[in-house]
C-alpha cells in the first residue's frame, strides 16, 4: 500500500531538484498590502492557505537505496509560521531581483516569505521554488489567500489530502514508451556567439505587443476557429521554420488536462514534444496545432512521446493571477531558447530567454520583427 505522505518526484520535479540552490526555477511574487491589511491578518490568511493546500507542506530528499528523489508531507506547526519584516531603501522589484534565493530543498520548505517596507508602502514578498507549484497552482493559491484575507466564505476547495496526484503522474510516466519518436532532430537556432561559461547564463529580451497586434491575433483566432494560443504558436513556428534547422521542439503543458485537478496547488507541469511541419501553410499549421492539442486533451494516448531535453521551448500563459506580481529573476537557462507569450490584464508580452553563450539579442529582435511582420499581413 502506498504511504499517503510520500511520493517519488515527477520527471520535471527531479530535473528541478538537481538544480537546488542554483539561480533557476525561482518564482518570486509581490503583493501590495492595502491600508486595512495588518501583518497579523496577512500572516493568518497565509497560514490558513497553506493548511488548505497540503501539497505545499512538503520537503524533499534523495533515497540512495532506491536511487529515487522523493517528497514527503510535513505539516507546518502554527507556532513556527513566522514572517520577518525587512525595511528596504530601493524599489521592491530591484530588491527581489538582486536578492539570492534562500531556499535549500534539502532542508527547507519550498518557499520563502517576508514582509518588506519601502517608503510608505508595505508588501508581501513570497517566493516559491517551481518544484512545488506551477502557474495554475499560483492562481489557485492566490484565490484561496485573497478569500482568506477578505474573509470570503466561498474559499475554493482544497486539492487532494495526500500525494496521490504525484503518484498517478509517476505511474503515467512509467507507462510511456520513451523510444517512440526519438529519431527526430531537435529544432535548433544557428549559433552566432562562442562565449564560454561554466553554466548556461541567460539573457532576457521582452517586447510588448501593441493593442492592434493583439486584435489581429484575436481576429485570426475567430476566422480560423481556433484558440489564440494556437495562433501565437503557429505564427512563431512560421518564423522558426525560416531561421532554424530540425523539427522537434517543446511546449510547456500540464498534467491537469488529463487529471482534471485544475484547482489543486502543486507542480504538474510537463514537457510536450511538438514537430514543426515545413510543408504547411500558416492556416493549415495553426489548425494542425489546434487539432493536435485537442486530441491530447481528449485522449492522452495521442501524446507524442519524447525527451524533456529540447533546445527550443514555447509556452503561452493567459491571466494566470490577478493580485500577485511575478518578477522574473532566473539567471540560468532552462533551455537554449525559451519563447514565452504571456497575457496579464489585457497586456501581452513576448519574452525571449536565451543562452547568451550561443545567441545574441539581435537574433531575438529579428525573430520578433518577423513575427510582427506576419501579423501585419493579416491585420484588418
Amino acid at each position: 500500500m502506498h504511504n499517503p505522505i510520500n511520493s517519488e518526484l515527477t520527471l520535471m520535479q527531479a530535473k528541478m531538484f538537481i538544480c537546488n540552490q542554483m539561480p533557476i526555477y525561482r518564482l518570486p511574487l509581490l503583493y501590495g498590502l492595502e491600508a486595512g491589511d495588518t501583518y497579523e491578518s496577512v500572516r493568518s490568511a497565509l497560514y490558513l492557505t497553506f493548511q488548505d493546500h497540503l501539497l505545499l507542506q512538503v520537503k524533499y530528499g534523495y533515497n540512495p537505496d532506491h536511487r529515487k528523489f522523493y517528497q514527503q508531507i510535513m505539516p507546518i506547526p502554527q507556532e513556527d509560521f513566522t514572517i520577518s519584516i525587512q525595511l528596504i531603501d530601493e524599489d521592491p522589484i530591484a530588491y527581489v531581483s538582486r536578492r539570492r534565493s534562500g531556499i535549500d530543498l534539502n532542508r527547507d520548505y519550498p518557499w520563502y516569505i517576508q514582509f518588506i517596507e519601502y517608503q510608505d508602502k508595505r508588501f508581501l514578498y513570497i517566493e516559491f521554488h517551481h518544484i512545488c507549484i506551477d502557474g495554475l497552482g499560483i492562481r489557485s493559491f492566490e484565490a484561496t489567500f485573497m478569500n482568506r484575507l477578505k474573509h470570503n466564505p466561498s474559499t475554493p476547495l482544497p486539492g487532494t489530502l495526500n500525494l496521490s496526484t504525484y503518484r498517478k503522474i509517476c505511474e503515467l510516466q512509467r507507462s510511456v514508451d520513451d523510444t517512440k519518436h526519438s529519431s527526430f532532430n531537435n529544432l535548433v537556432l544557428p549559433q552566432t556567439t562562442t562565449m564560454i561559461h561554466k553554466n548556461a547564463r541567460l539573457n532576457r529580451w521582452t517586447k510588448d505587443l501593441q493593442p492592434h497586434q493583439q486584435n489581429t491575433i484575436a481576429a485570426m483566432a475567430r476566422t480560423m476557429n481556433v484558440t489564440k494560443s494556437a495562433i501565437y504558436q503557429g505564427v512563431m513556428e512560421e518564423v522558426l521554420m525560416n531561421s532554424c534547422d530540425g523539427e522537434a521542439y517543446g511546449t510547456i503543458g500540464n498534467w491537469r488536462i488529463h487529471l482534471g485537478n485544475f484547482n489543486e496547488v502543486g507542480c504538474f507541469a510537463r514537457m510536450q514534444p511538438q514537430l514543426l511541419n515545413r510543408n504547411l501553410s500558416l492556416e493549415d499549421r495553426v489548425k494542425h496545432i489546434f487539432s493536435g492539442n485537442l486530441k491530447r486533451f481528449m485522449n492522452q494516448d495521442q501524446e507524442m512521446r519524447g525527451s524533456l531535453d529540447f533546445s527550443i521551448v514555447f509556452s503561452y500563459e493567459e491571466d494566470m493571477f490577478q493580485h500577485f506580481r511575478y518578477i522574473p529573476v532566473d539567471q540560468l537557462c532552462k533551455f537554449d531558447l525559451y519563447i514565452r507569450v504571456h497575457s496579464y490584464h489585457k497586456h501581452t508580452q513576448v519574452e525571449f530567454e536565451y543562452n547568451r553563450s550561443k545567441y545574441s539579442e539581435d537574433q531575438m529582435i529579428a525573430i520578433y520583427e518577423e513575427f510582427v511582420s506576419i501579423l501585419d499581413q493579416y491585420a484588418e
